[in-house]
């Protein structure tokens, strides 16, 4: 490893940790809501979890590049994205992330739209200068056995891209609950149009030398044995976070206590609300910050009944209790109807009129 490589790592490391030190110096700055706020345990994951989450897989994916010999002779362009594309993302989620503590508004769902197009664009820039190798690109039996496949595949890839973060661009400025729906459809066709792509070029034009670059080498075993547990690890936390999790209440003789699984509780006093109805319909809107998953939704929510509120619900449950604690919106519910039901009765006896 060069001396120059050794000091891109550090540069990129201390990047992506440069938010953390930044949150140090906010930490006394953060604005608190007015009833509902971000728990000291949030606050250290927002400040101290993401990046350090981002440094894992930086430097994961470093080491591993690095580790392939062919990248010895790699584009410098394609090197730089490894290099640069966490400590961006980095910067990005944490600012995004700061600017919801300190009580700033902004549309989320057209912040992520506007940075996967970019994100887009500019790997779609550097697909056509990546060299043949075994861990960036295009990664297919097809691509892997022959050059010129690769190349032609990586050319038309690069364009594809390109296409795919102009899309994303313009769904940015859909209504907000329409502006990630095309990411359904633009992400696979990303990955999947290049596959069929290089297959079809394979068809048409048969490779002359199969290369060694599929053996099954001890290196290579322990590296997929690697990638195989961290991708298992990642898809069993993101299944339990999705469908996993409660909302409690706690009726107490001054105030009620919602407790919430993976979000911060929150306390109202029953002298502060001012109103209280029951909806056997629900709508959320659209999230601005907080948790989201198929189970549960929690957080900040905006949509043009209540314009922005706090939310604490089920998403299988159609019905919510509407509080309106001074002057803002509190939306509740229990995991079915039967249960909301109860929700508002017990806090109907509570409220001082």
């Amino acid at each position: 490893m060069t001396k120059s490589i050794k000091i891109k790592i550090i540069l990129s490391s201390l990047f992506i940790l440069l938010p953390s030190a930044a949150g140090l110096l906010m930490w006394d700055k953060f604005v608190k809501q007015t009833f509902f706020d971000f728990s000291l345990g949030q606050k250290y994951l927002i400040i101290f979890g993401i990046p350090i989450f981002l440094l894992i897989i930086h430097l994961s994916c470093v080491f591993l590049t690095l580790a392939d010999k062919k990248n010895k002779f790699q584009s410098k362009k394609a090197m730089g994205m490894i290099f640069w594309i966490c400590p961006c993302i980095s910067v990005c989620s944490s600012c995004v992330a700061y600017g919801a503590i300190s009580g700033a508004e902004f549309n989320i769902n057209m912040i992520i739209a506007l940075s996967i197009s970019i994100m887009f664009i500019i790997i779609g820039n550097y697909l056509p200068k990546c060299r043949q190798n075994k861990t960036l690109g295009i990664k297919t039996k097809q691509t892997l056995e022959s050059e010129e496949n690769w190349n032609a595949t990586h050319r038309f890839s690069g364009k594809v891209w390109v296409v795919c973060g102009l899309l994303t661009f313009i769904s940015a400025f859909l209504p907000k609950q329409f502006s990630l729906v095309p990411m359904i459809f633009i992400a696979p066709a990303a990955v999947i149009i290049p596959i069929i792509y290089s297959y079809a070029y394979s068809r048409k034009y048969p490779a002359k030398e199969i290369k060694t670059y599929t053996d099954e080498s001890e290196k290579k075993r322990i590296t997929n044995i690697i990638v195989a547990i961290i991708v298992t690890v990642i898809l069993i936390f993101s299944g339990v976070l999705m469908f996993t999790g409660n909302i409690n209440y706690e009726y107490g003789d001054k105030f009620f206590i919602v407790k919430a699984t993976y979000w911060s509780d929150m306390t109202v006093n029953y002298d502060e609300i001012e109103s209280i109805e029951f909806h056997e319909t629900d709508n959320a809107g659209t999230r601005v910050y907080g948790f989201g998953s198929a189970r549960l939704q929690m957080g900040k929510f905006t949509n043009n009944e209540y314009g922005n509120y706090t939310r604490f619900s089920y998403v299988a449950c159609p019905a919510n209790v509407e509080l309106t604690v001074n002057g803002e919106t509190l939306i509740l519910n229990g995991k079915n109807i039967t249960e909301t039901k109860a929700i508002y009765d017990a806090l109907s006896d509570k409220m001082i009129f």
